[in-house]
């Protein structure tokens, strides 16, 4: 593994425009004697001068001029400073940072979310952060939800003549909750604490009730519930600051070596810093010129962080050689790139597109291939005890590798290509078995027909499969044929071949069901999944069609008598 001074500086230079939010912070050739003029001078020649990043700094002064300054604030941006007392007016002076860390959190190319605060309390901030992304509940509505709980588990004790009170079972949450939804390596201790706590007769009775009441209540997992309660908790302003929209977000905690707590939110890394104060003794926090590089710290700090820190070396390949192809893309004529280009006679210009983009990633490749330090990735890369990965970790890194899901595509108007995979409706049983033997469909048919199906009269070629564990798959991905569609399905395919006449159905939307009639004359419905890359079903297409084209004979033989 690289060291932390290695990976610091592969973090540094990864980070080459950046943006500060600060309603104190004067602006770049702004004269105002009420803004602080010293700070933002020194924050903005450490980024160049240190970091050799290009830095903005802009005056807040409303959320209403925010929301036309960010069309331009946050263009290539990669990382955003954001000052958390924004709002110093208001009761809740963390209100429009919170708007301004969604709408960062929504734009595609900022990584990093850098919280710099008055405050020493970052377990607070994250904890809002965390209640803002994860809930649009309003207090009254928490208040309603955990009383009708409370109520629901007295009446469960009640029944059960148990020795345990609500106000009991609620004293023991209070003792042992404290930080369980920011260190994911203490909740089963937590956990285990929490149900010690319980009545040594009871314990099993009162679990298995309580996990059907908080069910009925929208909690899948007591995990889910143990976080809500402690954010829960926490909430303590009197004043409200919920979501206006109701836009689900991954949120997760990210463990950084004895560091500042931080979130994962929709793929952003969001962490806290502290402003510098002067106290009577000395100066404390993080003084301006000290910024850039004490978040070039904390990134570098963040545990598995391997495949951070190749997208961050590989994405500053890219940066240094995408103009250069822009330049001239390699040197190849243009008149025979766009003639090609629009040689392809496809519905959705899918095909067109994947052609210039596959023109561009050969060279981007090569780029990548020319210029990685593979010393330095070995290292990356190379542990003294390797680890031992859950069946279900190696099953989302294959479906990560080999398979695109529908909701991942931009277009909804999909043509039939190469690796598409649908669900039948109907599962077609086995009579012997009384099992599925027929579940999905994967099109095998290749590249160039699916995009030119007319010289195939629109019958495109499938061969069918069925779900099968995981654990199963994993153990003979090298030499049977499987598709992974997520950390938890697998599909094995049969590689026996058959047609489908789509010539109605061809071009489709993704998220429609696209009428069939099966092979015993039925009617039926597909349901699209997804893609799995043409490199990945190359396999299974050989397969299946070695397996359709073989030859059988049929010579005398001598037959074995039974003894």
């Amino acid at each position: 593994m690289l060291n932390v001074n290695q990976i610091k500086e592969i973090v540094a230079d990864s980070i080459k425009s950046a943006v500060c939010i600060d309603d104190q912070y004067a602006e770049p050739y702004q004269i105002d004697p009420t803004k602080d003029s010293q700070s933002s001078a020194s924050l903005y020649h450490s980024f160049r001068e240190d970091g050799k990043c290009d830095l903005d700094i802009y005056n807040y002064k409303s959320h209403a001029e925010f929301e036309i300054a960010k069309k331009y604030l946050f263009c290539n941006k990669e990382l955003v400073v954001l000052d958390w007392e924004l709002s110093t007016d208001k009761q809740i002076n963390y209100s429009d940072s919170l708007k301004i860390l969604s709408d960062t959190i929504k734009n595609e190319f900022i990584q990093f979310v850098t919280i710099y605060t008055q405050s020493t309390n970052f377990n607070d901030i994250i904890y809002k952060i965390y209640s803002y992304f994860t809930s649009t509940e309003n207090k009254t509505q928490r208040n309603k939800r955990y009383e009708k709980i409370s109520d629901e588990i007295d009446t469960l004790l009640t029944e059960n003549s148990s020795d345990l009170s609500v106000d009991d079972l609620e004293k023991l949450l209070k003792k042992n909750i404290y930080g369980y939804t920011l260190n994911k390596e203490y909740q089963k201790e937590i956990e285990k604490e929490i149900r010690v706590g319980l009545p040594k007769g009871e314990q099993n009775k009162i679990c298995n009730g309580i996990s059907i009441i908080l069910k009925n209540n929208g909690f899948e997992k007591f995990s889910e519930f143990y976080i809500w309660y402690e954010l829960y908790l926490n909430d303590k302003d009197e004043q409200e600051c919920i979501r206006e929209d109701n836009e689900l977000f991954s949120v997760k905690t990210l463990c950084i070596k004895n560091e500042t707590p931080a979130l994962i939110i929709n793929n952003t890394v969001v962490f806290v810093i502290e402003k510098q104060k002067n106290s009577s003794s000395a100066i404390q926090g993080i003084t301006p010129e000290h910024v850039f590089d004490r978040i070039c710290e904390i990134i570098a700090a963040i545990e598995n962080c391997r495949s951070l820190i190749l997208s961050l070396r590989l994405k500053l390949i890219l940066n240094q050689n995408l103009a250069i192809l822009g330049k001239g893309l390699g040197g190849l004529n243009e008149e025979a790139l766009v003639y090609h280009a629009n040689s392809y006679d496809d519905k959705t210009n899918e095909g067109r597109f994947e052609y210039l983009i596959s023109c561009l990633s050969n060279h981007i490749t090569q780029s990548v291939v020319e210029n990685l330090n593979y010393d330095r990735l070995e290292t990356l890369f190379k542990e003294e005890v390797p680890p031992n990965p859950s069946d279900e970790q190696l099953a989302a890194l294959n479906t990560f590798l080999t398979f695109t899901h529908k909701t991942k595509m931009r277009n909804p108007k999909h043509q039939l290509k190469t690796g598409d995979i649908f669900k039948i409706e109907t599962p077609i049983i086995n009579e012997n078995t009384s099992e599925p033997n027929i579940e999905y469909i994967i099109c095998v048919t290749q590249s160039c027909d699916s995009l030119r199906p007319e010289k195939i009269n629109y019958n495109f070629a499938f061969t069918c499969g069925k779900k099968i564990p995981i654990s199963t798959a994993l153990s003979n991905v090298q030499t049977r044929f499987y598709s992974f569609i997520n950390k938890n399905e697998a599909i094995e395919w049969n590689n026996r071949f058959f047609t489908l006449n789509l010539k109605e159905n061809h071009v489709f939307n993704i998220n429609e069901d696209i009428p069939i009639t099966l092979y015993d004359g039925k009617a039926g419905n597909l349901e699209y999944i997804g893609n799995q890359k043409e490199i990945f079903s190359q396999r299974i297409i050989n397969e299946t069609f070695n397996y359709a084209s073989r030859m059988g004979v049929d010579l005398p033989e001598k037959k074995q008598k039974n003894n």
